[in-house]
């Protein structure tokens, strides 16, 4: 047999492994200075608990299998949703709850440059608060974790559900699979670019010229914070759901 990996996985030489580790040490005591502990969860999850989390495309990207015990089981896609089972696992966690996990996941999808099946997520998480306070300490870990890596050129990008629920109504899309589907292409905004989103607005959900030309002068944005949301306000502000978030996001950014 020839001595090889599986395709979409790697072997880490100690050279490359031992500025990894160097990173992802930086990054770790940014976490911690902020009161965030890490936490372990199984690479293992039961396959039911990981299922209908992920849509269809990504339940297709699961690994999965029975084991020996014959259980149906499947690696962790993501750290999302195993620290949801944690928490639920848990119920005694004092609130709110603040966490890091930096762990491989696995995701059987087509190997490309730079895109592996397997790989490391890095995530942390405040839970059990809504507040813009709780968001805004969130903005602040993330900064300190791209200063603490040299890196001065960001922008820090912020959403809100309920200002996607207003857009949703306000094109007349209605809840269920259809605003999931906007959702998802709307998501593909900047990877497949305007021109096929318009496509995908015309054809998949018969959007008219009008209505496809307001969207972009909501969703196409940016700029100043303040003046964003103003712009947000404008259009958005008679919907209940998009009027709480744009508040929302004032909070958070003043």
């Amino acid at each position: 047999m020839k001595p090889q990996a599986l395709r979409g996985f790697r072997d880490y030489l100690p050279e490359e492994m031992l500025a990894k580790d160097r990173l992802l040490d930086a990054v770790r005591r940014v976490f911690e200075s902020h009161g965030y502990p890490p936490v372990q969860t199984p690479a293992l999850e039961y396959a039911e608990l990981l299922l209908g989390k992920y849509g269809e495309e990504g339940e297709m990207l699961l690994y999965r299998f029975t084991d020996q015990g014959g259980r149906e089981v499947a690696l962790r896609y993501d750290l999302t949703v195993p620290l949801a089972r944690l928490i639920g696992t848990h119920g005694s966690l004092p609130m709110p709850f603040r966490r890091y996990q930096i762990a491989p996941v696995w995701r059987a999808e087509k190997p490309a440059k730079g895109r592996y099946r397997e790989f490391v997520q890095c995530d942390v998480d405040l839970v059990g608060v809504d507040d813009p306070g709780a968001d805004a300490e969130m903005l602040l870990v993330g900064q300190d974790v791209l200063r603490a890596l040299g890196i001065e050129r960001y922008r820090l990008r912020v959403n809100h559900r309920g200002i996607l629920r207003a857009i949703t109504r306000s094109l007349g899309i209605e809840q269920g699979a259809r605003e999931g589907a906007f959702l998802r292409l709307l998501d593909k905004l900047d990877k497949i670019g305007a021109e096929r989103f318009r496509e995908g607005l015309a054809g998949e959900f018969g959007l008219a010229e009008a209505s496809i030309e307001r969207l972009f002068g909501v969703v196409g944005g940016g700029g100043e914070p303040r003046a964003a949301l103003e712009l947000l306000e404008a259009d958005l502000g008679a919907d209940p759901d998009g009027a709480a978030a744009i508040t929302h996001l004032h909070a958070i950014v003043s």
